[in-house]
Formats: structure tokens, sequence, C-alpha cells
């Protein structure tokens, strides 16, 4: 296995809220993590233009008004954070497109992780993230915190799916560097392994054979998990057969995890998944709250150059 990257500390968290019911629990995540990693919290509210440009004339008589009560608002929940309030609250209202705004933003104050709330609008249970939700999860150049219900305290239970990528490793080795600051109860690691399709008849997926799979899964991964011993949590290493997701979201509900981390491959900057396929669909899926772990910044100049030559940055 190829080298870890050095991973950063967590100094500077942005919490995106669009002041609904739904997206609170994120902000109270936010805080919560704040104090426990001592990093300075930044909140923010984009406040959305009118869709039809026929009406901005109202929204410019309004936007003074409506960025003062947003504003209200926000002091108002910053107050009200659970555990006593977070000392270093910075908080802005912006008027633009949100997930503009939010990018924007996270960029600007140099945040370590960004933090929202999930609240999908839409019948269908899989599309459960949200559209912004999902964006920024796709899109941010940090890790991103997805949040899904209130937070009772703090996180108390970790969970980290860990596969032979770097990416996943990576996962695993923030995880348990936040564990320490996070007084954590355990601390869980699972790795998930298949019997390829091609060999699941002719070995049979309980052969002797077919074993081995798991032995191969122990040995791309044991790095990580000697470094899950020698943390000293309490938790399982888990290695079970089936599919990535699946095997996760079965443990999530066996070991009842409040906090999933998940490693996210880097792709090329013109494509669509970001995440990952994996990545992407527990995203949807789990119930949990779920850390999405960047890869460092691939560079590659001639194409950074070409991008920026055609205003694509």
């Amino acid at each position: 296995m190829s080298e870890l990257p050095h991973l950063p500390s967590i100094r500077t968290i942005l919490a995106a809220t669009d002041l609904s019911p739904a997206s609170i629990p994120a902000l109270h995540a936010a805080a919560i993590l704040a104090k426990q990693l001592d990093a300075e919290l930044h909140l923010v509210h984009a406040l959305g233009g009118a869709l039809d440009p026929r009406m901005d004339f109202l929204m410019s008589q309004f936007a003074q008004r409506l960025q003062k009560s947003a504003q209200s608002e926000l002091e108002r929940l910053a107050g009200e954070f659970p555990d006593g309030a977070v000392t270093a609250v910075r908080v802005e209202v912006k008027r633009g497109n949100p997930i503009d705004v939010i990018l924007e933003d996270t960029r600007r104050i140099q945040a370590d992780l960004l933090v929202i709330g999930t609240h999908g609008r839409t019948a269908l249970k899989h599309l459960a993230l949200g559209a912004v939700a999902e964006h920024l999860a796709q899109n941010a150049p940090v890790d991103v915190l997805l949040v899904r219900n209130e937070v009772a305290g703090s996180f108390k239970r970790l969970l980290v799916g860990v596969s032979r990528s770097d990416a996943s490793k990576r996962a695993a080795y923030r995880a348990l560097n936040l564990a320490a600051s996070m007084d954590v109860e355990r601390v869980d690691m699972v790795s998930a392994y298949t019997v390829p399709y091609e060999l699941r008849e002719l070995l049979g997926v309980e052969s002797e054979q077919a074993k081995k799979f798991r032995t191969f899964q122990e040995e791309d991964t044991i790095e990580v998990a000697s470094a899950f011993q020698s943390a000293g949590f309490p938790g399982e290493i888990l290695y079970e057969k089936g599919e990535p997701v699946q095997v996760i979201l079965k443990t999530v509900e066996q070991l009842q995890s409040e906090l999933v981390f998940i490693g996210c491959h880097n792709r090329p900057r013109w494509t669509s998944m970001l995440l990952g396929d994996t990545a992407r669909v527990l995203a949807h899926k789990l119930p949990t709250a779920t850390w999405l772990v960047r890869d460092l910044p691939e560079k590659h100049p001639v194409r950074d150059a070409l991008l920026e030559a055609l205003a694509l940055k």
C-alpha cells in the first residue's frame, strides 16, 4: 500500500443552513464538533434570488428586510446550541444561489469541514439527500458531514467502511484521529469482500477456495486493522461477505452506529461521479450521519491550466 498522506487538522468548520427545521440538527452537530475539536465555526445562509427575473425588483425591495430577519434567526440558533455556546462563531447571510454561496465560502475561509443537513423534497426515497446537499457532497473540495437526525449530545459510536483503496484507509485514519477528541464509546471497522461472480458456481461460495478472498481482504487492510488495534478504542474489526453497501448498512443496524466514515475517490472535475459509486449510494441510503472523507487534491497542471483558460474553474 502506498503511504497515506498527512491528514490536516479540523480547524475551521462551515455549517450551511436554509433555516428549515430539518437543517437544525446539522447546526447542532457542527457546534458540538467545533467545541470538541477547538475549531472555529462559521454559519452561512444563502438568500436565493427570485426564479423569475421579472421579480428581481421585489427581491431588491425586501432584500435588507430578509437579510436582517435571517441574520437574527441565525444568531438566535447560535445562542441555543446544545452543551453551551461555541465561542468562535461567525454568522453570515448572503444572497445568491445556495450552492455557489456555500462553495465560495468553503474556499474563502479555507474550511476543513462542511456540515450540511439532508432533507430531500422528493417522493422518491432513494433521492434522500436533496438537490443542494447532493451537489455539495459531490463537489465540495473538503470533507463533508451529512447530518440527517438530531444528535443526542455527541457522536458516540463510529463506524468506518474500509476497502483496499487509499481513500477508505484515509477515512479510517480520519476517524481514529478524531475519536480521541470526540469522547466516543466505540470505533468499529467493517470491510466487505466478495467472491467474483464468475467463480461462485465453480468454487461454491462456502468452499475453502472461496474463503481465501476473505484472507486477501485481511491482507490488503492489515495496516488499518493494526492501527485500530493500537488505538485502543473499544470496538470490532469485522470482515463480512457481500457487496459493500449492503454490508455497511447491515453493520450500522447491528452495531447501532451513529456516524459512518466513508472515503471518496478523486475524479476529474468534468465528471459527475465525484463520490465514487459506493460513497454516493451510501450517502443516500445511510440512516445515520455520514462523514465523506476527501482524498488530497491531485495536481494536474496541464488540465488545470486549460480549465482556467476556459473559465471553467
